[in-house]
């Protein structure tokens, strides 16, 4: 307005005030940056733990069907680490999703 109307005191003002407000809108890109950031690394740390628990769960479950064809028949603890099997399966796919996503 200032610089149409060849105020140049007001436009000065304007320029001023336009200053501040793009250095709050740069401190807060930065901020969300860094939280961007911080999500990342949560998601990679999630994503790592579900990974090894996966790994751990193979394992035990694997030992547990080793057992099984030792002469046991499969009861229904098997039958429920088979479904925890599935979900963690989902679990891991989620998680790594989400991290692709951000």
């Amino acid at each position: 307005e200032g610089a149409e109307a060849k105020d140049w005191g007001l436009a000065s003002k304007g320029l001023s005030r336009s200053s501040v407000q793009l250095d709050k809108l740069r401190k807060a890109g930065e901020e969300l940056l860094q939280l961007e950031s911080q999500s990342v690394v949560m998601y990679n740390d999630l994503a790592d733990a579900v990974d090894n628990w996966r790994l751990e769960f193979d394992e035990f479950r694997q030992n547990s069907a080793n057992e099984a064809e030792d002469g046991e028949s499969l009861s229904r603890s098997a039958n429920a680490l088979m479904e925890a099997s599935r979900l963690l399966s989902v679990v891991h796919k989620q998680v790594r999703q989400m991290s692709y996503d951000i």
